[in-house]
């Protein structure tokens, strides 16, 4: 195990290169201070930022993916009606296996112009995918992260 080593640092060291490029990246600082102040929301503005970042969410899906473009046409759902957490009821479980079958119409028409990386998903083996997340993506979970170290 002990040739594995030089292998497991430069692992180390392209995550921490990839951490630091994603924390100095554009509108970085801004988006750290948004997740910092997230930290003195009150019940009420807790509630308000999930439910307008839902709406945001649903819309930019609706408007962009094709599978979900198609599913609230089928269940005749229009995306305001997807105000708060609640409401996700009304749209049906994703399955894993509906994801491999089809994991192109999983892509934002918006994505495919953006700079993204390929992440694993979790599962293992087999049962584990490789999606695209971009890099405004990954500098909020950074963020995230780093108000929680």
């Amino acid at each position: 195990m002990l040739f594995l080593e030089p292998l497991h640092n430069a692992w180390i060291g392209f995550n921490a290169v990839l951490g630091n490029l994603c924390r100095h990246g554009r509108d970085y600082d801004r988006l750290e201070r948004r997740v910092f102040e997230r930290e003195w929301f009150s019940r009420d503005d807790i509630t308000a930022n999930t439910c307008w970042r839902l709406q945001a969410i649903v819309q930019h899906a609706v408007r962009t993916v094709p599978h979900y473009r198609a599913l609230f046409a089928d269940l005749r759902i229009r995306p305001d009606e997807i105000r708060r957490p609640a409401d996700l009821q009304r749209l049906p479980i994703l399955r894993r296996s509906t994801l491999r079958e089809a994991v192109g119409e999983f892509v934002s028409t918006e994505g495919r112009s953006m700079r993204c990386s390929l992440v694993r998903s979790g599962g293992g083996g087999a049962a584990g995918f490789d999606f695209p997340v971009s890099l405004d993506a990954r500098r909020e979970q950074q963020a995230v992260w780093w108000r929680f170290l």
